[in-house]
């Protein structure tokens, strides 16, 4: 565990939804047979367990190469317990710098498992970088939806607990707001190029 003098932690949270009428699910799949919202959140499901496909959502990821598994990743032990699999990878990011006269990249470890509502991440990226996070999606209740009448909405919740240096806090905190919103953006997008295609 990193000293407490040079390194800080924070929570990072963000949440999005998307919204599926029935009259735009018969027009992508005329078939369908089933509530908006289960296949809504059924197109999520299945995006936020295709790890490589959701890795690359992330407007800054230039490269990921699954890795052979390996023992649990360090932080492991604070995520519930389960049988599925950690999956390892290496992950290339590319970010400009100098007002997009230059880029540079950063290749760091990443190792995700899928949970039931969604997956869990832990990431170690260098100068003591690390990342631990759940990515869940649900069906919307209360006033915006309500799931036993086959809700519309679906919910996309990414909650991180983040610890680096003090020197880079600032930085990671703009470099995860403003990919990961966008990152979400993406998911949206995709997840409705899915439906009917499955």
């Amino acid at each position: 565990m990193p000293s407490s003098i040079f390194y800080s932690s924070f929570t990072h949270t963000y949440t999005s939804e998307a919204s599926l009428s029935p009259l735009d699910l018969e027009k992508i799949d005329p078939n369908n047979s089933k509530p908006a919202g289960d296949v809504l959140l059924s197109a999520a499901m299945s995006l936020l367990h295709d790890h490589s496909a959701v890795i690359t959502l992330n407007p800054l990821v230039t490269s990921n190469v699954p890795l052979e598994n390996t023992d649990p990743p360090p932080g492991a032990s604070n995520f519930s317990p389960s049988s599925t699999p950690w999956q390892a990878y290496n992950i290339t990011d590319t970010k400009s710098v100098l007002f997009n006269l230059g880029s540079t990249s950063m290749t760091y470890r990443a190792w995700l498992r899928n949970s039931d509502r969604g997956y869990d991440s832990i990431v170690a990226a260098p100068a003591g970088v690390a990342i631990e996070a759940s990515w869940v999606a649900e069906i919307m209740e209360g006033p915006d939806g309500d799931a036993s009448q086959g809700a519309s909405k679906v919910k996309l919740t990414e909650t991180a607990k983040v610890t680096c240096s003090r020197v880079f806090s600032a930085f990671i905190k703009s470099t995860l707001s403003g990919s990961h919103s966008e990152m979400h953006d993406r998911f949206w997008e995709r997840c409705k190029e899915r439906i009917g295609k499955t």
